[in-house]
C-alpha cells in the first residue's frame, strides 16, 4: 500500500466516522421526538383524568378513599407542590396517621 492509499483510507475512515456520528444524531433526534410526542399525549390524558376526578369528588359518594388518586395525577402533571399540599391535607384529615394503604388489609 502506498502512502497515498494510506491517506485515502484515513480520509475515508474519517468520513465514515463523521457519517456514523450524524446518523446517530438523526436517530437519537427521531427517538426523542417520539418520546416528546408520547409525553404530550400523557399530559393531555392526565389533565382529563384530573378534571374527571375533580368532578367526581364534587359529587356525593360513600368511598372514603376517593381523593387518594389526586396526588398521583398532580405529580404526573408536574404539579408537585399541589400534590404535596394534597398529601398533607389528606394526612391531616386522618389525624396525622398517614395516607391509607393501597393494598388489601
Amino acid at each position: 500500500m502506498t502512502e497515498e492509499d494510506g491517506r485515502e483510507q484515513d480520509r475515508l475512515r474519517s468520513l465514515l466516522e463523521w457519517l456514523l456520528q450524524e446518523l446517530v444524531k438523526v436517530e437519537f433526534t427521531e427517538f426523542l421526538s417520539g418520546i416528546v410526542e408520547y409525553r404530550v399525549d400523557q399530559e393531555e390524558l392526565s389533565e382529563i383524568a384530573l378534571e374527571n376526578l375533580e368532578v367526581a369528588l364534587e359529587l356525593p359518594n360513600s368511598y372514603p378513599r376517593a381523593r387518594r388518586g389526586l396526588p398521583f395525577i398532580l405529580v404526573r402533571l408536574g404539579r408537585d407542590e399541589e400534590a404535596f399540599q394534597e398529601v398533607e391535607r389528606q394526612m391531616a384529615e386522618r389525624g396525622g396517621r398517614g395516607l391509607p394503604e393501597c393494598g388489601l388489609a
